[in-house]
């Protein structure tokens, strides 16, 4: 397998970068050690090779934060895989040139089935010759660039982010010449989970109960209710009795298949009923026997106010407040026109039996007022001064007959 001509072109910058994480040998079965690992990943291709400029490495492509990047967990730093073996995990021997070897990576080190990619830290161990690895998704495109360049006799590190395929693996592949490999892991990127339940943290036990089921299946819990009723219950009660047996009993009666409700708040259903009925009946307008409600204006026009009393007359009201020009600020069944300097009609919309009783009180405070004619139609306000002199006024009116 012989790498693409613009790897060659960039290993003399790689093995620069490189050069200072290389080890000795025997360094490789002392304790891992950690080092940094971007903040976020986003599972993005790489940019297009373009003219005059080459791809990006692997594992070096820019890790933004955003709606779709996934958060760094991290792990205690751990050896997934020593090809020579040294008791790591994941071996399988010496890996010779164009050879592609795929391991899962879930379940090893504390690596969770829902990780979509893992921090690595890849090392040459002592190829037969100069060379590259690649790391990529088991069952994934070969990629055109190498996460690592080495020459012959080389122990030589790189640090990279490696997207895992769908059930959680990784291919290695050297190019040109053979050699050992390891693989260090100090942690991985996964949707975040939950980091709180009703203020808990950490692992949280979930426990049945007389009336609750749990249910796993792989990464899902089902919460099953089944509520039992076994004492009496008062208040409202809302949800599904299915389990309810039993009869009922109070302002409830009956069974849970035709319950009856004999009583609300202490009156009874019939009561209830015809109050409803008769609130639903309330009109504005002179219906005997009718509950009187508000007009759209919030004033009570219905007329048949009656004196009480045996014999009592059955009185009608119209008031109003006018402005100094006859305009109506305040109250209906009438309208104002102004003839002249301080005279005022008021006409009636609905003419009373006789002629009323008509209150009068100017606005002003040196102002008199008083009735110059009128009939159950219309009356004529009149408004002076101290001297008799006609002036125009604000002025309320109350006007009091029979219907």
């Amino acid at each position: 397998m012989r790498p693409p001509a613009r790897i060659l072109l960039v290993l003399p910058v790689l093995l620069s970068l490189t050069a200072a994480a290389s080890a000795p040998d025997a360094a490789l079965v002392e304790r891992v050690r950690s080092w940094n690992a971007p903040p976020y990943w986003w599972n993005v291709a790489p940019l297009p090779d373009a003219p005059g400029r080459e791809a990006l490495a692997s594992g070096r492509q820019p890790f933004i934060s955003g709606p779709t990047a996934l958060p760094f967990i991290a792990l205690p730093p751990c050896r997934l895989v020593d090809t020579r073996g040294n008791g790591a995990p994941l071996t399988g021997g010496f890996l010779p040139a164009a050879t592609v070897r795929s391991y899962t990576l879930t379940g090893v080190c504390g690596v969770p089935a829902n990780a979509q990619a893992i921090s690595l830290n890849a090392t040459a161990v002592n190829p037969v010759g100069p060379g590259f690895l690649v790391l990529y998704p088991q069952g994934g495109t070969f990629p055109p660039v190498s996460t690592l360049n080495y020459l012959g006799g080389d122990v030589i590190v790189n640090a990279a982010v490696v997207p895992l395929s769908v059930t959680g693996g990784i291919s290695i592949a050297l190019g040109v010449s053979g050699g050992d490999v390891v693989l260090d892991t100090n942690g991985y990127y996964a949707p975040a989970g939950v980091s709180a339940l009703n203020g808990l943290s950490g692992y949280v036990n979930l426990s049945a109960g007389s009336n609750l089921t749990l249910t796993s299946s792989g990464n899902t819990l089902t919460v099953n209710t089944a509520p039992t009723i076994a004492a009496n219950l008062t208040g409202n009660v809302t949800g599904n009795a299915s389990g309810f047996t039993g009869g009922l009993s109070g302002d409830v009666t009956g069974t849970q298949g035709a319950t009856v409700v004999s009583a609300v708040g202490g009156s009874t259903a019939a009561n209830v009923h015809s109050a409803e009925l008769a609130a639903n009946a309330a009109t504005t307008s002179n219906t005997a026997n009718t509950i009187v409600k508000r007009d759209a204006s919030g004033y009570v026009s219905a007329a048949g106010y009656k004196q009480p009393g045996t014999g009592g007359q059955t009185l009608r009201l119209v008031r109003g407040w006018v402005t100094d020009t006859g305009t109506v600020v305040i109250g209906s069944g009438f309208s104002v026109v102004r003839n002249s300097v301080g005279t005022y009609t008021v006409t009636f919309s609905t003419a009373f039996g006789d002629i009323p009783s008509v209150a009068i009180t100017p606005d002003a405070t040196v102002t008199f007022a008083h009735l110059n004619g009128g009939s159950n139609t219309a009356v004529t306000v009149v408004i002076t001064n101290g001297a008799g002199t006609a002036m125009d006024s604000y002025f309320a009116f109350t006007a009091i007959g029979a219907p």
